[in-house]
Formats: structure tokens, C-alpha cells, sequence
């Protein structure tokens, strides 16, 4: 009886090590870096992400926003207006698009409609932003209280054939 439990955990054990790998190739590969640094990022579940088809015209579900930023605002990458950040993509995509968010402390925006969105033009599998002043500032008529810094919430989204693959990652700007 104790050969027959001890075969039955390997298995399951074999069983769950095999699928782990088959998600690890399944998923994609993206890195972002501003100058030699590496940004940190961190994959976004699709299912679970009620922006991912939110235009910039359209309200910002709050709830979703803060859940995705929240767990990256300590490790804030900090930069400057015109520095550039490169992304670096695994492999080619049939779709590239960046959502901007101008955040708060909190991790969510100030303003209900405030995504800033880029079609990358990807060479190499290497695309790259370059940073400037948020357009939903635009929105407000006293934007006084981010007069030293923008702290930025970046959503990459891809498509390629078959599935689709969110990453997230925050850029603290200083003025």
C-alpha cells in the first residue's frame, strides 16, 4: 500500500512539473529598460484586467487599475522628461500597444479618463517611448499638485495569432 501512495504522489508530482513547464513556453517574453537599466515588470492576468479594450475616451475602472500598479509602486524606476525607454520583445506580434497612466500614491489614476495610449512601431523586435508631460494634465485646471513628479503606470498589451499578453510596470518622473 505505501509503494502504490508513493507512485501515485510521483506521479502526480511528474504530472505537475510537466504542465508547469508546457505554461513557461507558452507565455511571452518582454523586458523594458531605461538606459542600461532594467525595469522591473510584472505579467498581467488578461482574464482578470477589465482595461485591456478601454479606449482613452472611455471611464477607467478604478478597482482594476490600483490591483495591476498597487504591487509595483515600491519599485518605481525613476526618470526624466525626453529620457527613452526601450522594450524588447521575444519575437514579432501581430498587435503592440502601450497604455499610459498618470497614477497617484495609490496606484490608480487621477482622473477617470486619463489612459495615454501608443501603437508601437516595433524594429527588431525592439520598440521605445520616449517621456514627456501626460495629456491627461490637459484635462485639469490645477495640476499643481504633481509640480515636482508624474508617477506613470505602463500597461504593454500584445497579440499575436492566438493569444494575448499584458505586462505592467510604473516610471516615477521627476520635473
Amino acid at each position: 500500500m505505501k509503494k502504490l501512495s508513493f507512485l501515485i504522489c510521483a506521479l502526480v508530482l511528474l504530472l505537475t512539473g510537466c504542465s508547469a513547464q508546457k505554461s513557461t513556453k507558452d507565455s511571452s517574453q518582454v523586458s523594458a529598460y531605461l538606459g542600461d537599466k532594467k525595469i522591473e515588470m510584472q505579467q498581467v492576468d488578461v482574464n482578470t484586467d477589465d482595461l485591456i479594450d478601454i479606449t482613452e475616451d472611455q471611464d477607467i475602472d478604478f478597482d482594476t487599475e490600483k490591483n495591476i500598479f498597487s504591487p509595483l509602486l515600491e519599485n518605481k524606476t525613476n526618470a526624466k522628461f525626453d529620457d527613452e525607454i526601450s522594450i524588447k520583445f521575444d519575437k514579432k506580434y501581430d498587435n503592440a500597444i502601450v497604455y499610459d497612466h498618470l497614477l497617484n500614491e495609490d496606484g490608480h489614476s487621477f482622473f477617470n479618463k486619463s489612459i495615454n495610449q501608443y501603437d508601437l512601431k516595433i524594429d527588431n523586435n525592439t520598440a521605445s517611448i520616449k517621456l514627456s508631460e501626460h495629456p491627461a494634465l490637459a484635462l485639469s485646471s490645477d495640476s499643481s499638485f504633481l509640480a515636482n513628479q508624474e508617477t506613470r503606470g505602463f500597461r504593454i498589451v500584445l497579440k499575436d495569432s492566438d493569444k494575448t499578453y499584458e505586462y505592467a510596470f510604473i516610471i516615477n518622473i521627476k520635473k
